[in-house]
């Protein structure tokens, strides 16, 4: 047996204490969040309207005005009218170089009111502290998880998927809660009213699994539904079919036509690879990220150790999931004619992979009896290896962005400087050769449809196109 010197015993003791210790892990996560914290919202102040979609809707707006802008983007565009509401109502406090710095606060205190709300459903006698600091952890996940990291950065995007999210679960986090205080109902009728609207193809999905589960427990199980899930089922009912009657739905059935239904499994098939293919990078960063924090929550509650219990939820949990992706596949195979959809649809699912992973991380940590001494350590390390991609992230991105959004605001300035000048009939600029960054932040100016957007957006005299030589 290997003797251990007196000095080496008192530092792997102090070791052990400072693992054992519970706040030297939640201290690194609270680090990790406030890195997020910084990193999310830094992205969002660079953030600008694109050029394009938002521009479009700008004009449109007004052209219109509010009201009239909404009902003809629901009848145009798609059937989030209640989306379009809050995007139209939004973007008419802004100009055309307005930051989208508050939006992203916003978005983001949305997204941990709904994690700490679903925690604080399932983990009552948990403190303020812990809920916000698992629910702000998980934001990153979400973010992390997703295959369309742009889009929360984009307003009209973020608008239809991001928020939309984030309002989903914060639905089924006030539905799960046994609170009965009325803010508890207010959360949960704007949530569910806001989020099946918003889910398009994926709404149809939730309102299947959510509509087999109230049967499961009323039929089978022989209880009574809450009225909360009554309020939630009804609501998102209502929502549904108000999505589902926009008239742009109609025309775009009628424009790919309808598979038989042979044809549309067999497309569905060749395109749920499409999404684990696209997934895999993203399943081992979210595991070794993430996979072993949810396990140190599980240790926080673990009981004795029940393996039927274990393989029971786990199982239940990844056929669900599984469950839900092909089905979500099979209905916007449906919708598009046979593809998957563009990418920013797809985030969806790889939010309900990431809460699968994490669950079952839960249970491995509640009922496998694994040392919370072990769990600790590891959630350290993974904890270190997690702050310092944030750290390079902001440092890469915030430099990257900043020269975009400084871009976008000198190229603004100088148009709008330009209208003082008499008999100017075109100003010319370059094609800027700039850096790439995760934001959906792109320079469209050599696009002629999105040049006549500036002419039109800022009010020009003028005509802005593009040359390949001069700079303005």
């Amino acid at each position: 047996m290997i003797k251990m010197s007196p000095f080496l015993r008192k530092v792997f003791k102090r070791i052990r204490y400072l693992v054992d210790s519970i706040y030297l892990i939640q201290g690194m996560l609270l680090l990790c969040n406030l890195l997020l914290i910084l990193y999310l919202t830094t992205l969002g102040y660079h953030s600008r309207l694109v050029i394009g979609d938002d521009y479009e809707r700008l004009l449109r707006l007004r052209e219109l005005g509010l009201f009239d802008a909404i009902l003809d983007s629901y009848q145009s565009f798609g059937g989030r009218i209640f989306s379009y509401v809050i995007y139209y109502t939004w973007l008419s406090f802004l100009s055309p170089s307005s930051s989208l710095g508050f939006y992203t606060v916003c978005l983001l205190a949305l997204y941990t009111l709904a994690f700490y709300r679903l925690y604080q459903s399932f983990f009552p006698h948990f403190s303020f502290g812990y809920l916000l600091n698992f629910a702000i952890f998980t934001i990153g996940g979400i973010f992390y998880a997703s295959l369309n990291f742009q889009v929360h950065f984009w307003l009209i995007g973020s608008v239809f998927y991001s928020l939309g999210l984030a309002a989903g679960i914060l639905a089924f986090a006030e539905v799960f809660s046994t609170s009965e205080k009325w803010y508890s109902y207010v959360n949960l009728i704007i949530a569910t009213i806001l989020s099946a609207n918003s889910l398009e193809n994926y709404s149809i999905t939730i309102f299947v699994f959510l509509s087999t589960y109230l049967f499961y427990i009323r039929f089978l199980k022989k209880q009574k539904i809450s009225y909360k899930w009554r309020w939630f089922w009804g609501i998102w009912t209502i929502s549904l079919l108000i999505l589902a009657l926009s008239p742009v739905n109609f025309r775009r059935l009628e424009a790919h036509g309808i598979l038989s239904f042979g044809d549309l499994l067999y497309r569905t098939r060749q395109n749920i690879p499409y999404f684990f293919v696209e997934a895999f990078p993203r399943i081992e960063a979210i595991f070794y990220r993430l996979f072993g924090i949810y396990v140190y929550l599980g240790t926080l509650v673990a009981t004795k150790n029940s393996a039927t219990k274990f393989i029971f939820n786990t199982l239940t949990s990844i056929v669900s999931v599984f469950s839900f992706i092909f089905l979500g596949v099979f209905l916007t195979t449906l919708m598009m004619g046979g593809t998957v959809g563009i990418d920013r649809t797809l985030n969806y699912l790889f939010c309900a992979l990431f809460l699968c992973f994490g669950y079952v991380g839960f249970l491995v940590g509640k009922y496998s009896g694994i040392h919370p001494t072990i769990v600790r350590f590891f959630g350290i390390l993974i904890l270190i290896s997690y702050a310092y991609q944030l750290r390079f992230d902001y440092i890469n991105q915030t430099y990257t962005t900043a020269q975009l959004a400084q871009e976008y605001d000198n190229r603004i300035h100088y148009l709008q400087e330009m209208t003082q000048t008499k008999n100017t009939k075109a100003i010319q600029f370059p094609v800027y050769s700039l850096r790439t960054s995760r934001l959906l932040f792109v320079d469209l100016s050599s696009i002629p449809h999105e040049n006549s957007q500036y002419q039109k957006v800022l009010g020009l005299d003028y005509e802005v196109c593009v040359s390949t030589n001069s700079n303005p």
